[in-house]
């Protein structure tokens, strides 16, 4: 119910998740959503799967401006998926990583 109300909340530009594992539901968010410029995802266990998942919508996403993905343990391979898709989107301003 949550992440519908989000898709559609036209005027939301900032959303930070703490510690909690939602990877699935943050990517319907960020299809979803038009207005969205920050997102914080900082601690949420993402792993490089994650990281990979992030990297697909990064690709296609026109809208985020600053992301954080600290303390995640993306790994190497997602870190990869990742800076590829820095490549294709011209967007992001702000990127954190660690």
């Amino acid at each position: 119910m949550l992440v519908e109300a989000l898709c559609r909340y036209a005027t939301l530009t900032t959303l930070t998740f703490h510690v909690i594992k939602l990877l699935s539901k943050v990517r319907k968010i960020l299809y979803g959503n038009t207005t969205l410029t920050c997102l914080n995802l900082y601690g949420n266990k993402l792993n490089f799967e994650g990281g990979k998942a992030l990297a697909k919508v990064l690709c296609k996403n026109n809208t985020l401006t600053a992301l954080n993905l600290g303390n995640n343990n993306l790994g190497s391979e997602g870190e990869k998926a990742l800076a590829e898709a820095l490549h294709k989107n011209i967007i992001l301003t702000s990127f954190i990583s660690s």
